[in-house]
């Protein structure tokens, strides 16, 4: 699945100003798309994480863990790579983007 931002579809804005709100709201929206496909957070084998700042790593690894706890029920995690981009599309703080093996 192409890469999901922190936009709530019903505001078409930002869920909040940091990386965790934001960051909460993309998964939202990757469960949203994958259940419109017929996949799950069970289905995903791989995540990219693009941040536009590293130091919000540990805040992102948060929202990462609460995620896939709650759907996998602790794990396994699936595999994640997570970058520093210096601009992301809209001025994102962070985009997730999941492969899925269904």
């Amino acid at each position: 699945m192409s890469g999901q931002l922190g936009i709530n579809p019903d505001t078409d804005a930002f869920a909040g100003a940091d990386v965790t709100a934001q960051g909460e709201q993309a998964f939202k929206n990757i469960v949203s798309v994958l259940k419109e496909t017929g996949a799950t957070l069970r289905d995903v084998v791989k995540v990219d994480v693009f941040l536009k700042n590293m130091q919000d790593f540990a805040k992102l690894n948060d929202v990462y863990k609460k995620v896939f706890d709650g759907a996998l029920g602790g794990g396994p995690y699936p595999a994640r790579c997570t970058i520093e981009a210096s601009a992301l599309p809209k001025g994102a703080l962070v985009e997730i983007a999941v492969t899925c093996v269904k």
